[in-house]
């Protein structure tokens, strides 16, 4: 696998792969595997680049924020568990073990490239040495320890990195859809106040009792007592009614 990819190369299993395993976006066997709301699974490495920029799953059934992913542990278990042939199979080893088991190994594994600490046949004393050592059997090289490690620890770094910019992105997304949300409270609130106070001021204008001062009654008043009706005197009226009644 080339440095800062993510997801194993098919070809170096010992049997195929099921597509539920693979990756749908770099086509390999998951690496990391991670879960989207919508329940497809991608490689970490690619999946969270792809959740920063376009905040959309690859499938395209619904939006995504790189919040809402989720490893897949039992995934990665199971991809652990596959066999795999060993990275020295072009130099005659037939090894196959299982993935999680492949580092340890290829750090003992006696095709590996032989070590240039030393001149080839020679030993520190002087002495001959012996032909496991000729073939790179001896143990595990520090150079190519080291490689491995740092290529593991450039992977790691990637990938921590990607995640870190996706939150950045997610929390710049989340400031800008509460900044914009405010500003709808807002001007709702604006909208609810000049409303009100538009009421309050056509209830004054119309206050009944202005229209009394101006010489108007107001609808279903009574009038009041010793004043007439069409030219009439109340207290009249009301003498007219209690003889007539007798």
């Amino acid at each position: 696998m080339s440095p800062g990819a993510m997801g194993f190369d098919p070809a170096r299993f010992a049997a195929p792969v099921a597509a539920e395993l693979q990756c749908k976006l770099c086509g390999r066997v998951l690496e990391e595997p991670l879960s989207t709301p919508c329940g497809h699974v991608f490689c970490a490495g690619c999946l969270l680049p792809w959740a920063a920029r376009r905040r959309r799953c690859p499938l395209r059934c619904r939006p995504l924020a790189a919040a809402e992913l989720r490893p897949v542990l039992p995934l990665r278990s199971l991809v652990q568990k596959l066999e795999v042939r060993c990275d020295y199979s072009s130099r005659g080893c037939g090894r196959v073990v299982r993935l999680r088991e492949l580092p340890a190994h290829l750090a003992a594994c006696r095709y590996g490239p032989p070590r240039d600490a030393l001149p080839a046949g020679r030993a520190e004393g002087g002495g001959q040495r012996c032909p496991r050592e000729r073939r790179g059997g001896g143990g595990p090289e520090p150079g190519q320890e080291m490689k491995r490690e740092a290529l593991r620890w450039s992977r790691r770094e990637k990938s921590l990195l990607a995640q870190l910019s996706a939150l950045q992105s997610e929390v710049q997304l989340t400031a800008l859809r509460y900044q914009a949300k405010f500003g709808q409270y807002m001007s709702h609130i604006s909208s609810i106040t000049r409303d009100l106070t538009g009421s309050q001021r056509g209830k004054v204008s119309a206050d009944p009792r202005r229209l009394l001062h101006g010489g108007a009654a107001a609808p279903g008043a009574r009038p009041a007592a010793g004043r007439s009706v069409s030219g009439v005197s109340v207290p009249a009226v009301t003498r007219a009614t209690r003889s007539s009644r007798v």
